[in-house]
């Protein structure tokens, strides 16, 4: 028993015609008539008769008739689950990300530019949730650094994240050059915890400069570093991107450290392009788009020290 032959079956007693049966499911009468005789085989019990113009239902069609309309009930909710996913994935884009960095909002104001039907759903999830979330479908896109592994998923570098140190309005330290010895003098907030790739690079600058670093409190999040150094009126070192709105409100202000400059890519990570819908294509191009013209303004002669210019999230 098929679902087709079911839904035909019960097109046909609905209209009881085989010939408007056929019309409205787009079938030729025989296609129709095969599938009702195959289902009859199957029930060993004939499903209609007619009478004078009419084809009616017989007692076993009557019992067949509500498991037929559960099906196609049970089709039409799927079918309309299917058309919400299919639109969504025309004009929304899923992220996870554990900070909403500046290439994810330049990449979703430019989708939004694009179209104007589109939507991007900001999740704040750690690159491991992410992970997940993408595997079960719930989000398109999630955000890592070097210190992430991406278990078989898609990886594309789509910035440079720079570690900066902050500091609250009003700190001593705001608004002169400093060393670095300097800055450790000072209670310090750190980001993170964890062996992630902000920790990692703030290690490597550490150990190359031969400085050291004497932490107060600690965070693995973004929110948290931000949230210490305010409450605790003290200094930080944490991803740039992740502090411009702070910086720009002037919560936080970016301090003027000697020669500190440890940075790590940024990378999209997704299942494959082939499982991205419509929206989540475009939005990947866009991020794309931004890295490649960063690269190109970092390869322009006179930008930055030694002709670069940083390349920033």
């Amino acid at each position: 028993m098929r679902i087709e032959q079911l839904l035909a079956f019960k097109t046909v007693a609905d209209e009881k015609s085989y010939t408007r049966a056929a019309e409205r499911e787009f079938l030729t009468q025989p296609a129709i008539y095969s599938q009702v005789r195959q289902l009859e085989t199957e029930c060993g019990a004939k499903l209609f008769y007619t009478l004078g113009k009419q084809v009616l239902l017989t007692e076993a069609g009557r019992d067949l008739y509500q498991l037929a309309e559960e099906v196609a009930q049970a089709q039409g909710a799927y079918n309309a689950r299917f058309e919400q996913r299919r639109l969504k994935s025309n004009h929304v884009v899923r992220i996870g990300s554990h900070a909403f960095f500046g290439v994810i909002r330049e990449a979703a104001r430019r989708f939004a530019a694009s179209d104007p039907d589109g939507t991007v759903e900001l999740n704040t999830m750690r690159p491991g949730e992410a992970a997940d979330a993408i595997r079960a479908g719930r989000i398109d896109f999630g955000f890592y650094g070097d210190g992430f592994s991406k278990d078989g998923l898609t990886a594309e570098q789509c910035a440079q994240n720079r570690i900066v140190c902050v500091a609250p309005a009003g700190h001593p330290l705001v608004g002169r050059r400093i060393t670095f010895a300097e800055f450790a003098a000072e209670p310090i907030v750190s980001y993170a915890r964890g062996p992630g790739s902000a920790r990692a690079a703030i290690d490597a600058w550490l150990a190359e400069k031969g400085e050291r670093a004497t932490y107060i409190a600690q965070s693995d999040g973004s929110i948290g570093v931000k949230t210490l150094a305010t409450a605790l009126g003290a200094a930080a070192m944490v991803v740039h991107a992740s502090v411009q709105d702070e910086v720009s409100n002037g919560t936080l202000a970016v301090l003027d450290v000697e020669n500190f400059n440890p940075s790590y890519p940024l990378y999209v990570i997704y299942d494959t392009l082939e499982e991205l819908g419509p929206a989540a294509r475009a939005f990947r191009m866009h991020l794309l788009d931004i890295w490649a013209e960063h690269q190109a303004r970092s390869a322009a002669p006179g930008q930055g020290p030694g002709g670069r210019a940083p390349v920033l999230c």
